[in-house]
């Protein structure tokens, strides 16, 4: 597993070539240019994409339809993740939930779980989502993206602990859920303000 030292090495590595592909958007707009053309934004794109670790899905793609793949490099990484509003970081967390929403178990996903690792996250983070995913969308779709977690993390030799399996009866999860409410919410607070818990107030 990589050490937190290997995991800020490779934030500063990507943010470097973030650093260049930005400047070089923004001499592109400075020559006076109203919009890059399409071989400018698909050599941004290939750049980023390339500082993420590549995307087997890209070459599959463009065996089968070259135009395809280029408007894919273009637009989505020369386009959309090229912009700097979110960090990294975050990008790739949205994707992944994404595809995880959409039921995407592709290729794709397990592109963008190693770009998210290859930006030096911890792979307890990719699980919590699997976590987040129960709540929103219930067990089978976080099972599966569990399943294509592990495999992904296997074939980069990342082992992990099992996440503790929790031993008391539920009531102390429940309390916490609840008091989170009450400091979060006003519907929380309003319907849940009094009461208790096995005699334990909230």
């Amino acid at each position: 597993m990589k050490t937190k030292t290997q995991n800020t090495a490779s934030r500063r590595d990507f943010m470097k070539i973030t650093t260049v592909v930005t400047a070089s958007v923004a001499l592109t707009a400075a020559s006076g240019a109203q919009a890059q053309s399409a071989s400018v934004r698909y050599d941004i794109g290939l750049a980023l994409l390339n500082s993420l670790g590549g995307n087997t899905s890209l070459a599959t793609l463009a065996e089968i339809s070259p135009d395809v793949a280029g408007l894919y490099v273009e637009h989505v990484f020369g386009d959309v993740m090229v912009r700097d509003t979110l960090d990294p970081v975050t990008k790739e967390a949205i994707v992944i939930a994404s595809l995880m929403t959409a039921g995407n178990y592709t290729q794709l996903t397990n592109d963008h779980i190693n770009a998210f690792l290859n930006l030096g996250c911890e792979p307890e983070a990719l699980l919590e989502m699997c976590f987040i995913a129960i709540a929103v969308r219930g067990f089978p779709l976080a099972i599966n993206t569990t399943s294509k977690i592990r495999n992904a993390l296997k074939d980069r030799g990342i082992t992990i602990a099992p996440v503790p399996v929790a031993t008391d009866d539920g009531t102390e999860r429940y309390l916490m859920g609840a008091r989170y409410m009450i400091a979060n919410t006003e519907d929380g607070l309003a319907e849940l303000e009094g009461l208790t818990v096995k005699n334990q107030p909230l």
